[in-house]
């Protein structure tokens, strides 16, 4: 996987969802989430996303999936590390 290491640590306890988590972490890195990590409703409809990023994490197994694929309360006690990628859909098209 290309890209830079950031050591940022993130209290997932203090989420009560991906919707927030999502929101925490476009804050932090500038928009990089696309919409599909949140619920929308009409206020965000008129905001404009990025879709040239995606949200994986590793779980304690160490397997990479796509964050939103299991239920929270699943995913906050086994995720060990969350990744900013490039979307391959997009990078395949450039």
């Amino acid at each position: 996987m290309e890209g830079y290491g950031i050591g940022r640590k993130v209290d997932l306890k203090a989420h009560d969802g991906y919707r927030s988590l999502s929101h925490a972490l476009r804050k932090l890195f500038h928009n990089f989430l696309p919409v599909n990590y949140l619920e929308k409703s009409d206020e965000q409809s008129e905001e404009a996303f990025n879709d040239d990023f995606i949200l994986l994490y590793q779980d304690i197994e160490g397997d990479q999936m796509l964050v939103g694929d299991i239920p929270w309360e699943s995913f906050i006690t086994s995720v060990e590390k969350l990744f900013i990628v490039q979307n391959p859909k997009k990078a395949s098209c450039s």
